[in-house]
């Protein structure tokens, strides 16, 4: 998983003197977007929680949502929850943080959400909670049963 730099920090990286990160960085300054590698779930049209395995909700339509729940295990059966918890350190959101969900088999079916809290539950009932609000959409709804993919990134 990669970050975009800001422009201010490329000459302190060609010298190899990159300063620690500060939060939060303009987005005018980045020159790139990175997302970590998806993770496959399967959207579920329930709108209350809890997911189970490898399963991703909302709680209204995935245009009008205002929370997400999803699952600690993927629909493949990996455990992402040491994943997730790198975009929300001590249950801090990093500032710029971004969802991203796709159709896993049609691209013009996605939605970006920027998130904007998260309540960590994996320990106790294997999912997290993540307040989200939508910044961008494709051209279609996804359905409930569609295997999609879920991505971070800054």
């Amino acid at each position: 998983m990669g970050k975009g730099l800001p422009r201010s920090l490329l000459t302190a990286t060609q010298q190899g003197t990159l300063p620690p990160p500060t939060y939060p960085v303009d987005p005018a300054e980045i020159d790139t977007f990175d997302y970590m590698a998806g993770d496959l779930f399967t959207y579920n049209a329930n709108i209350t929680p809890p997911p189970t395995g490898g399963q991703v909700r909302f709680n209204e339509t995935l245009l009008t949502a205002t929370k997400i729940w999803i699952n600690k295990d993927t629909s493949d059966s990996k455990d992402i929850a040491t994943k997730f918890r790198s975009f929300y350190p001590n249950n801090v959101i990093i500032p710029g943080t971004t969802m991203f969900i796709q159709n896993k088999g049609e691209s013009s079916q996605y939605h970006k959400y920027k998130v904007i809290g998260v309540v960590d539950k994996f320990d106790t009932e294997n999912y997290v909670e993540f307040d989200i609000v939508e910044t961008e959409a494709g051209e279609r709804m996804i359905s409930g049963g569609t295997a999609v993919v879920v991505a971070f990134g800054h």
